[in-house]
């Protein structure tokens, strides 16, 4: 129910709403990896990269913990850096 709320507040720009949304998705469930991101891909879809980045830093260092929620993360920054254009 969050994740597809977070959706269409983000389809209607309403992205404060959205990362509250996202925010109760991962919540629910911390260890899935697509919301365990969720905040992360709005922020970018947002075009709010920079903080996307600072929130992505974490999950880096930390990459050998857990595979799945890694390969999130690499995901997130590839998109990310795809939209800056790099």
């Amino acid at each position: 129910f969050w994740a597809s709320l977070s959706a269409t507040h983000a389809q209607r720009g309403a992205w404060d709403d959205a990362l509250a949304a996202a925010d109760s998705a991962r919540a629910l469930a911390p260890r899935d990896a697509d919301l365990v991101f969720l905040r992360e891909r709005r922020l970018v879809e947002a075009g709010r990269f920079e903080e996307a980045a600072e929130r992505l830093r974490p999950w880096f260092a930390a990459a050998g913990r857990d595979p799945a929620l890694a390969e999130g993360a690499r995901d997130v920054e590839a998109t990310r850096l795809r939209e800056l254009g790099r």
